[in-house]
């Protein structure tokens, strides 16, 4: 589960927006403990998440003068009076972690470096990029930070459950012409995973 931060900025306003954001991750990787007592160790991975999530209606003095505006496409004006527009995203990268293990588990720090490509209105978007004025970056690039606890079964000696959270730490422009700017960011994101060893 993350936390979506949007932000919007029209002529003089602006406004942020937070919504949930559920997401479904597939990692795949190598784990090495160092010899001694093995307390010590590494991992490398790659992941690939898929995310989505909903945007209520933008009310207020920002929604109002979009869908008011003859600046703004007609598509992208009609799009503001639905109660809710759909949003998703496919995050995919690499990863390390320092692994520090103590008898009531293990201990994660590390670096995420991962490429993201939102799907958002694409077809508006694509087709307003089409001003020269306008800049459409549906893919992105993001460094997290990642804290984590995991914990093994001593019954199943090659399950584990993770619990951890990542912090990204770029913003990225979605779309940008001179008067109107989106863009989105994982504020943090949370997870509790299962974890196989072979």
């Amino acid at each position: 589960m993350s936390w979506l931060q949007s932000r919007e900025k029209f002529e003089n306003h602006s406004k942020y927006r937070d919504i949930p954001f559920a997401e479904v991750s597939l990692i795949y990787g190598y784990k090495q403990f160092f010899p001694k007592k093995e307390r010590y160790g590494f991992r490398f991975y790659i992941s690939l998440d898929y995310a989505y999530g909903f945007f209520l209606k933008n009310k207020g003095v920002l929604g109002d003068s979009l869908r008011e505006s003859s600046q703004i496409p007609k598509s992208y004006r009609e799009k503001l009076q639905r109660k809710e527009t759909f949003i998703n995203a496919i995050f995919y990268g690499a990863g390390a972690d320092f692994l520090y293990k103590r008898a009531f588990g293990t201990l994660i720090l590390g670096m995420n470096f991962v490429g993201e490509t939102w799907f958002y209105e694409t077809k508006i978007f694509k087709k307003w990029a089409k001003d020269p004025l306008s800049v459409y970056h549906p893919y992105m690039f993001q460094v997290m930070l990642n804290v984590g606890y995991r914990y093994r079964f001593s019954r199943y000696k090659n399950w584990a459950i993770e619990l951890g959270t990542r912090i990204p730490f770029l913003t990225n422009d979605y779309f940008k012409t001179p008067l109107y700017t989106l863009h989105f960011k994982r504020n943090i994101s949370v997870y509790l995973t299962s974890t196989y060893d072979f």
